[in-house]
């Protein structure tokens, strides 16, 4: 019975799976851009657009002044660029951009630029993405006879180097 509460709880304490939603439409006037953060290892759904439903989409990551693809839509058809596409993915019917398993090199500029058919700029869209450290958690346990649990758990959350 201990046992089982124990791995119960453990699971529940473990699973850092953080989720975090941003508007990236809505910039600021002060602001020339978006800004999102998420965990390490966490997921984030970022509003780029409205639709891009009939729009020719692309998307670039800025990356120390070299820009590399990200993805792009044609024909309502997303295809991610080789190193992107294994966690991320572009909704085209409400213009999501997600981001599974954030890692570090992740964070930074990205541009995103929708055409209509006829070639005009459509919108453009800029976020800055960082990604932090998420709260690491500490677990003490410790069983005293057959009847007392007790748990203790710690967690804080660092945003420097590690």
């Amino acid at each position: 019975m201990e046992l089982m509460l124990l791995l119960l709880l453990f699971a529940a304490v473990s699973h850092g799976d953080s989720e975090v939603r941003c508007d990236a439409r809505q910039v600021q006037r002060s602001q020339s851009q978006s800004q999102c953060s998420v965990g390490l290892g966490g997921t984030a759904f970022i509003q780029l657009m409205s639709n891009a439903s009939g729009l020719n989409v692309k998307c670039r990551k800025n990356h120390s002044g070299d820009p590399s693809q990200v993805f792009t839509v044609k024909k309502d058809k997303v295809t991610m660029a080789g190193a992107f596409g294994d966690r991320m993915w572009f909704f085209v019917l409400n213009g999501t951009f997600q981001l599974r398993q954030a890692e570090r090199s992740d964070a930074g500029e990205y541009v995103l630029e929708a055409f209509r058919l006829d070639g005009l700029l459509h919108t453009r869209t800029r976020l800055q993405l960082s990604v932090t450290e998420q709260g690491k958690t500490r677990l003490q346990l410790s069983v005293t006879g057959k009847t007392r649990l007790q748990l203790s758990v710690t967690g804080y959350d660092r945003t420097g180097p590690p």
